[in-house]
């Protein structure tokens, strides 16, 4: 029970245009759909360096806001939504895949030259990632394997050393084939003091 102590005003009296039911509900469940893509791209954009969605493990939920009439006298109908979505570091999938596929590998840091060429999938399509706390995923499609190096740690290492000495170091490292080392000025004998002033160039990684 509520009493106002003053009158009151405002409001509205005569037709107002509403959608029906059916529409309502068809241009819902394409914003939904639509929604759902959105929200995937823009987590794919924020997503750390190295890892990847998983397709179809998307999880979402939506709230229809109450309709609004438009400037035209339309009906504005507003969704909105939140996703939950599974993402994988390829780091992880490469470690993996080096395992099962490479005589010898003792767990060198790897990694996939491209992984455009990759496809990633559920196991099981009924996944649920609300409910479940792990899950197989599957991997294919062609892939070249690297072995890959820190890089500041590696000019960490190298700096203020003789060139001389450039070879031990590099042989710590089994992610590098061959180094080629080039001091400027010629006559200077060892690299710069800090790292800052040391360029690392790879070429040809995947080959």
């Amino acid at each position: 029970y509520a009493r106002s102590k003053t009158p009151m005003t405002g409001g509205f009296e005569g037709t107002v245009k509403v959608a029906s039911k059916a529409d309502t509900e068809a241009a819902e469940t394409a914003m939904e759909t639509e929604l759902a893509d959105t929200l995937v791209t823009e987590a794919a954009g924020v997503l750390p360096e190295g890892y990847v969605i998983v397709p179809e493990s998307g999880s979402f939920t939506y709230e229809t806001l109450p309709n609004q009439e438009g400037e035209d006298g339309s009906v504005v109908i507003t969704v909105r939504g939140e996703g939950k979505m599974l993402a994988v570091s390829t780091l992880d999938v490469a470690q993996v895949a080096a395992t099962d596929r490479i005589p010898g590998y003792t767990g060198e840091p790897v990694a996939f030259s491209d992984t455009s060429t990759l496809s990633f999938s559920l196991v099981d399509p009924t996944f649920d990632i609300i409910a479940a706390s792990s899950t197989d995923i599957r991997v294919s499609g062609p892939a070249t394997l690297v072995w890959t190096f820190n890089i500041d740690e590696l000019k960490e290492k190298l700096a203020g050393k003789s060139r001389s000495m450039t070879a031990t170091i590099f042989g710590e490292y089994p992610g590098i084939e061959r180094a080629d080392v080039v001091i400027k000025p010629f006559w200077k004998r060892s690299l710069p003091e800090t790292i800052e002033d040391i360029d690392v160039t790879i070429e040809n990684a995947a080959q």
